[in-house]
């Protein structure tokens, strides 16, 4: 799932952004990060949620926790019925 960010759009802001992080962090939502992989103008995220999988709405809310609320250029992920994630943020 491609999810779009903040930094180009006309219609989110940055604030939402933070303001969900902040709502999923508040909720005792926890992601344990297996690995993280860098390269060229990305991150990509593989671990399992842990705690708050109820809370989840959508892949863009592990995109959040990953990112700590920013996901200025967005991102795409899945997320597994068993709690595993990839999510990759966009970072140039």
């Amino acid at each position: 799932m491609s999810i779009e960010g903040w930094a180009y759009s006309s219609h989110l802001k940055q604030e939402d952004f933070y303001s969900r992080y902040k709502y999923l962090k508040d909720k005792g939502v926890y992601l344990y990060i297996e690995s993280v992989t860098n390269s060229y103008a990305q991150k990509t995220y593989r671990g399992k949620v842990i705690d708050g999988s109820d809370i989840i709405e959508s892949v863009r809310d592990i995109g959040l926790i990953c990112d700590s609320g920013n996901l200025c250029f967005g991102g795409r992920g899945n997320l597994k019925e068993d709690g595993e994630f990839t999510f990759v943020v966009y970072t140039d």
